[in-house]
């Protein structure tokens, strides 16, 4: 939209989700990192009225995904502000 907001969605919410969002969150350089990545949007996620502990990105191949997009990024540099695409990632 105009205002910069997107919506993004999967049955829970949370994985497939969650896993976009970090990697956008990444791309764009608004998290220095994976793990940065992950609580940032575990906490954006969670109400924290209705559950205690925050819910996010859980599926170890998923947060494994992150970790790697994250360092793909920062070995080629290749961020949203770069010239570059981001690198083909053989998983």
């Amino acid at each position: 939209t105009n205002d910069g907001v997107i919506i993004v969605h999967c049955r829970g919410g949370k994985g497939r989700t969650g896993s976009l969002c970090c990697a956008l969150l990444l791309f764009s350089k608004r998290c220095k990192d994976a793990a940065h990545a992950l609580r940032h949007f575990a906490k954006r996620r969670t109400d924290e009225n209705l559950v205690g502990k925050p819910k996010g990105v859980e599926t170890p191949s998923q947060i494994r995904y992150v970790k790697q997009l994250a360092w793909h990024l920062d070995e080629y540099q290749a961020y949203v502000d770069s010239p570059f695409p981001p690198p083909f990632c053989a998983a």
